[in-house]
């Protein structure tokens, strides 16, 4: 029969949104013949493609390898699973979920006879993952329930990225929809799968590490949280590129769990005495993270800063969809001689994306007191930090 099997090494290109990654590889081309009608002439061409790094082009090879198949050899041929199980695979990979979910359907329903091309586990987990990254927006944490559990009988055996990139997704649904618990299993699962395959991944690891400081954040552990945060802006790095939108993520969740944990149980104590205790157990990053995480060379800094003067405050019209009752902002501007705002942009925004209109708003009534000592090199990418109460 034929041998299938799933390759390792695709390469995470974004994080920091619950959404599929994008992956990114070479553009080269397979240059095998392509058959409508044999399912033989497909699969070797999805192979090339699949040596080539051109997932797109294997996942079209796939497709075509298994409704041919079906045509030819029918459901009751292992091969017909088998390719089945690749094109559920190989659009998982190409980051067209809706197109895996046919295909993962058969491969689940034809499971017992794929004579040990997979595992029904496998095909199992390549369905819920398929079913998770289309559902919309309301059903997403119940699928996610489903992605979750059907990852664990694949946990130890599961052979690339998938396995991290679906968990890693599925944590920040489960805790934002108050599922935090299941967030923090997910968020492990994932980093423990990363610690097997690529420990220092750059892009899924900070994904990962801030998965699990979301969940703990939900579950009032806010100095851990604020803990792992860190950790994932100094795994990330600094900025990949300018107005780096992923990195501002990163510090506006920062923003959001640093405000958490300096006012966690205050109620609970003399005005300010547990805000000093809780300040004191809290992460600090050494000046060498610093330095890794904030270049010199990317930051506004010498002489005088601008200093706003007037503008209104940010106010969200709503509380978004989120259980977290205060927001994050990291946004930059620029700024004229006379103090006022142009090119305003949010970089990163947190826990909903619908607070965006609302920063935007803000900044554009925003004044700065910009005089002859100002930096002059803080008047372009300017940036500004902004922590608010949602409700």
């Amino acid at each position: 029969m034929v041998h299938l099997k799933r390759h390792v090494g695709m390469v995470l290109a974004c994080l920091l949104a619950p959404h599929l990654p994008v992956v990114s590889v070479a553009a080269m081309a397979a240059t095998a013949e392509v058959s409508t009608t044999d399912p033989m002439i497909s699969y070797r061409a999805y192979e090339q493609a699949i040596q080539a790094g051109n997932l797109k082009e294997a996942a079209d090879h796939a497709q075509t390898a298994w409704q041919a198949a079906e045509v030819k050899w029918g459901g009751s041929n292992p091969n017909t699973a088998g390719l089945a199980y690749n094109a559920a695979w190989s659009a998982a990979l190409a980051n067209q979920p809706s197109r895996g979910l046919a295909p993962a359907r058969r491969a689940v329903a034809l499971a017992p006879g794929a004579s040990g091309a997979y595992k029904p586990e496998e095909a199992a987990f390549l369905l819920a993952y398929a079913e998770f990254f289309t559902a919309d927006k309301a059903a997403q944490p119940r699928k996610a329930v489903t992605l979750l559990a059907n990852a664990k009988p694949v946990a130890r055996t599961w052979g690339d990225m998938l396995f991290a990139d679906g968990l890693i997704a599925a944590s920040y649904s489960l805790s934002l929809s108050g599922r935090f618990g299941q967030g923090l299993e997910a968020s492990n699962l994932a980093l423990s799968h990363l610690d097997q395959l690529n420990p220092k991944d750059p892009t899924r690891r900070p994904l990962a590490l801030l998965g699990r400081g979301i969940a703990k954040m939900m579950r009032k552990e806010m100095v851990e949280a604020h803990s792992d945060v860190l950790e994932a802006q100094i795994a990330y790095g600094p900025e990949r590129t300018r107005d780096d939108g992923d990195w501002a993520k990163l510090q506006a969740w920062g923003m959001v769990m640093d405000s958490l944990a300096r006012s966690t149980g205050a109620t609970d104590q003399p005005t300010g005495t547990n805000l000093r205790r809780t300040m004191g157990k809290m992460r600090k990053m050494t000046p060498e993270e610093v330095a890794l995480v904030y270049p010199t060379d990317q930051m506004c800094q010498g002489g005088e800063r601008p200093k706003r003067i007037s503008g209104q405050d940010i106010r969200p019209a709503s509380a978004g969809t989120s259980l977290v009752n205060i927001g994050g902002v990291l946004a930059r501007v620029d700024l004229n001689p006379d103090g006022s705002v142009a090119n305003p942009r949010v970089l990163g925004v947190v826990p909903d994306e619908a607070f965006a209109e609302a920063v935007l708003k803000g900044l554009r009534t925003w004044r700065y007191d910009v005089t002859s000592t100002t930096n002059p090199a803080c008047l372009k990418d300017f940036s500004i930090s902004v922590v608010f109460m949602v409700g």
